[in-house]
């Protein structure tokens, strides 16, 4: 039955089909480079720009002109070559309660664009701890790594965060006990928060959550959650991950080393979202989600772009590295 629901084509006449400038910019505070990413929005999907131009304000002075990347040199940016859109690079320093505005020209100025963004302030992050332990999980072993992450919500009004958190690492690769290489990396940790009522599935999208999108279980890919269940108070939140592995670093040294000499450690952030961002992450998580497939209304991706459409968002993450004992990794099958 629901298949055959689903199979029931609609013609989509919106009142303004005329092309859009798409601009999408994520920012950080503290981040080397910015990107901001520009596309031309159809009505059959999206045109490359031709030429473009990204400005960059901080409370009102010029900052920055961005410069348009090949997204071939930049790994992370493949995929905005794959979906027309064109990244454009600027270095610029915020701070909180900074007005950011981004001010964005395509084809000759054709097009325009712009957002405004205020930098909010660094979230309290008190206790982090992280402790790996073994578990038995029916009759196989696992080693996970269990982290205690303590927030305290301050402000009395509704909050919103994202926590992520990362694996750095310095790496040797050695091959019949000689040294052939060394790397430097950084890995994004996938965090299980199964356990956790803060961020786990059913806390994420229940029924019985506020601002529920579907009533179906949908992972938190981006570890974001509100201060519904604690507001004015301090929560700890306790998701875990897999330590990293032999054949995660492998191919940093074309899978020739027979073991590997690791100095690691786990970047813990915790950023305060704006409303918009957080539910313009939330959406975004739903449409990578299964649920979405079953999701009996629209998905909506906020938009905060005066005379285009897209997002603009900025985080202002308070950070805690978590030094690890340094361990020797080998292949195993």
């Amino acid at each position: 039955m629901l298949a055959a629901a689903c199979d029931n084509p609609l013609e989509y006449r919106p009142k303004d089909t005329s092309k859009k400038l798409i601009m999408n910019s994520l920012l950080e505070v503290g981040a080397d480079t910015h990107a901001v990413y520009l596309g031309i929005s159809t009505t059959n999907g999206i045109e490359a720009v031709q030429s473009g131009e990204v400005k960059c304000y901080v409370n009102g002075k010029l900052a920055a002109v961005a410069v348009h990347a090949d997204a071939h040199e930049w790994p992370e940016m493949e995929s905005a070559f794959y979906t027309f859109m064109e990244p454009y690079l600027f270095t610029a320093g915020f701070a909180a309660g900074d007005e950011v505005r981004l001010e964005a020209t395509a084809n000759g100025g054709s097009y325009k664009a712009s957002a405004t963004i205020t930098v909010l302030p660094l979230p309290e992050l008190k206790n982090v701890s992280v402790q790996e332990v073994t578990e038995t999980v029916g009759e196989e072993v696992e080693t996970l790594c269990k982290f205690s992450i303590t927030v305290q919500d301050s402000d009395p009004g509704q909050n919103y965060y994202r926590l992520s958190v990362s694996y750095l690492y310095h790496a040797s690769g050695f091959a019949g006990g000689e040294r052939i290489g060394e790397s430097d990396g950084r890995v994004n940790c996938w965090l299980d928060a199964s356990g956790d009522p803060v961020l786990s599935d059913s806390g994420f999208s229940s029924p019985q959550a506020e601002d529920a999108l579907f009533q179906l279980d949908t992972p938190n890919y981006y570890g974001i959650f509100s201060d519904l269940s604690f507001n004015g108070k301090s929560v700890t939140l306790r998701p875990s991950t897999i330590p990293v592995s032999f054949w995660d670093l492998a191919p940093a040294f074309d899978y020739g080393s027979d073991m590997i000499e690791v100095e690691g450690s786990f970047c813990v952030e915790v950023s305060r979202l704006s409303e918009k961002y957080y539910y313009y992450l939330k959406a975004v998580n739903a449409l990578f989600g299964d649920s979405a497939f079953f999701a009996l209304e629209d998905i909506s991706l906020p938009n905060n772009i005066d005379g285009g459409m897209g997002f603009a968002g900025m985080t202002n993450p308070e950070r805690r590295i978590l030094e690890l004992p340094v361990s020797k990794l080998v292949p195993t099958y």
